[in-house]
């Protein structure tokens, strides 16, 4: 986990890396069962 502003959103905060594209994202537009960020996830 690192801090900074969510790529969705830009939500300040605890930032988690999707799996798939390496944006940062908070954690309500991270997906923690995939480890995906919500974009990502919708895509497949």
């Amino acid at each position: 986990m690192l801090t900074g502003l969510c790529y969705i959103c830009g939500k300040a905060g605890i930032l988690h890396t999707c799996r798939i594209c390496g944006k940062n994202v908070c954690g309500e537009h991270f997906d923690f069962s995939t480890g995906l960020c919500m974009n990502c996830k919708a895509r497949l």
